[in-house]
C-alpha cells in the first residue's frame, strides 16, 4: 500500500538562456522520450512562433528518477510540458533567466531525476540545462492557442500524377 508523499514540480530549462531550438532537435527529444516509452505525447498546443507539447509517464517512466523496477508511488509524475519557441520568455517558475525551451514535470513522486536524465537532455538540446524544483499543488490547464496565434499552414498543391489520401485525411506535424 502507498503512503500519501509529496510531489514536487520540476523545471529543466538552460543555465543561460539558451537558443532557440530548431523544431528537428525538439521532434528529437520527444521521439527519445516516446521510444524509450519514459514520457508520450498526449496533446499539444501549436501557435505561429511557439509550441507545447503535453507529455503522459510511459511504462517506463520511473527510469527516469530510479534505477530497477519501478517503485509503489504511484505514477512517476502526472503530467509534462515540452515549451519551445521563437523567442525568450521568462520560465513558469525559479530564478532562471528568459529561455526559448523547456522542460516541466508536473507532479513528480521524486525531487531529483537521475544524472543520465539530466546528460540525455543536454546532449539533445545542446546546451547546458539546471534543474528548478517547487512543491507541487495542482495541474494547471492546457494552453489554448488564440485565433490570432495560430499556425497558418499552406496547402500543397498535388504534384501531377500523384494520389492524395483519402477525403477527409490530413496529417499534419508541428
Amino acid at each position: 500500500m502507498t503512503t500519501p508523499r509529496d510531489r514536487f514540480d520540476l523545471l529543466f530549462v538552460p543555465t543561460d538562456g539558451g537558443h532557440v531550438l530548431p523544431d528537428a532537435a525538439a521532434r528529437s527529444l520527444l521521439r527519445q522520450l516516446a521510444t524509450l516509452q519514459l514520457a508520450v505525447p498526449f496533446d499539444e498546443a501549436v501557435a505561429a512562433t511557439w509550441v507545447e507539447v503535453y507529455l503522459q509517464p510511459g511504462p517506463a517512466a520511473h527510469l527516469l528518477f530510479v534505477e530497477g523496477p519501478a517503485p509503489d508511488v504511484g505514477p512517476p509524475f502526472l503530467e509534462g510540458v515540452f515549451r519551445f519557441s521563437e523567442t525568450r520568455t521568462e520560465p513558469p517558475f525559479g530564478d532562471a533567466p528568459a529561455c526559448a525551451v523547456s522542460l516541466e514535470l508536473r507532479g513528480a513522486a521524486f525531487p531529483d531525476v537521475l544524472g543520465t536524465f539530466r546528460q540525455r537532455i543536454a546532449e539533445v538540446l545542446g546546451m547546458r540545462v539546471a534543474l528548478h524544483r517547487r512543491s507541487h499543488e495542482a495541474l494547471p490547464p492546457h494552453r489554448v492557442v488564440p485565433d490570432s496565434e495560430k499556425r497558418v499552414v499552406p496547402e500543397k498543391a498535388p504534384s501531377p500524377g500523384s494520389t492524395r489520401g483519402a477525403v477527409g485525411v490530413r496529417i499534419e506535424e508541428f
